[in-house]
């Protein structure tokens, strides 16, 4: 299947390099602005943070980067701020921490064997002291997510892993909804939360979007979205959701396999449902306004970072090479990824 046509515009993209574990040099670093193919668009990229630690599950919120480092046994959570390159630690725990998710100045990640879940109000400032526990056997396999002052996991605690959203600043919690199989994979936007919903009796997943409303220290939901009922969908599996925008303006993304390999899909609100990757295995999205980057491997086993812009309906490579290329997250124009 051939790629969308794309015209010249430039789009800031930030390298977070993975480097092998004992390695003594990070990778070759790239340079400031890459050409692309004729008629793709220039795409400048900057590496972040090189070493000889592994580094992986990046996350960025406007000025902000945040990811984990692997050191030895057990790896620590770290914030950047992209203008200065400073560094700061997040954690300094004897226990591993993972699943770095930022909004505004707040930082959420998971530690510890019980998979526990930690929050920070200020993600520029050393807070191993003053994060707070939010939550207790939450998923090892999935991030949690981040959206003002609200924060979704995957409560382990109960019979069958279902998702929860947690009001910060007071504790208030609540179970989305009920479902047949586990629930996974949270993402958070204005007043929406999208999921994973496994099927146990179809032996699939779909995902499922809801809107949700905090009134009276109480939360309460209403469900827009459920892919299992698409007919395009019905014999597929969708997964890894990600949603932008608000209960009256929305986009929803998802990695499905309806055509026998992976690849992206998009659903707006009001009912249209579209293809975004051109390729024929792609997955892992990640949506931020305009854009949407995803995993593709198409033409590298490794992995590469392609992307599409929503109002150009255009796709293009950011980054592509010998060394895998995985985790993408957006906001606004730039992409971090490890």
């Amino acid at each position: 299947m051939g790629r969308h046509a794309a015209p010249s515009y430039r789009l800031l993209a930030l390298l977070l390099a993975l480097t092998a574990l004992l390695a003594l040099v990070a990778l070759p670093i790239h340079p400031s602005q890459t050409a692309m193919a004729a008629g793709e668009p220039l795409v400048s990229v900057s590496p972040l943070v090189t070493g000889a630690v592994n580094y992986g599950t990046p996350d960025i919120y406007q000025d902000v980067v945040v990811y984990n480092t692997l050191a030895g046994i057990n790896s620590q959570a770290y914030s950047m701020e992209i203008t200065s390159r400073q560094v700061r630690a997040l954690t300094t725990m004897p226990i591993s921490s993972m699943g770095m998710r930022v909004f505004g100045s707040s930082v959420i990640w998971v530690s510890g064997t019980g998979a526990d879940l930690y929050w920070s109000g200020d993600a520029l400032d050393p807070v191993s002291a003053l994060a707070t526990l939010v939550a207790k056997s939450t998923s090892r396999a999935a991030p949690p997510a981040i959206y003002g002052g609200f924060a979704a996991y995957q409560d382990r605690a109960l019979d069958v892993p279902a998702i929860r959203i947690v009001e910060l600043a007071t504790g208030t919690s609540a179970r989305v909804a009920s479902g047949a199989g586990a629930q996974d994979f949270p993402s958070l936007a204005d007043g929406l939360i999208a999921f994973e919903q496994s099927d146990p009796v179809a032996q699939t997943t779909h995902v499922r979007l809801f809107s949700f409303t905090m009134a009276g220290g109480a939360l309460s939901f209403q469900e827009i979205l459920d892919t299992s009922v698409l007919p395009s969908t019905s014999s597929s599996k969708q997964v890894k959701p990600q949603v932008h925008g608000n209960r009256d303006n929305w986009v929803l993304v998802w990695e499905d396999n309806r055509t026998g390999t992976r690849g992206v899909y998009g659903y707006r609100s009001g009912g249209s449902e579209f293809r975004i990757s051109s390729g024929p295995d792609s997955g892992n999205p990640a949506i931020s306004d305009d854009l949407v980057a995803w995993e593709d491997y198409e033409s590298d086993a490794n992995g590469d970072i392609r992307a599409y812009s929503l109002s150009r309906k255009v796709e293009f490579s950011v980054a592509a090479g010998a060394a895998p290329q995985r985790n993408p997250r957006v906001y606004g124009n730039r992409v971090v990824w490890e």
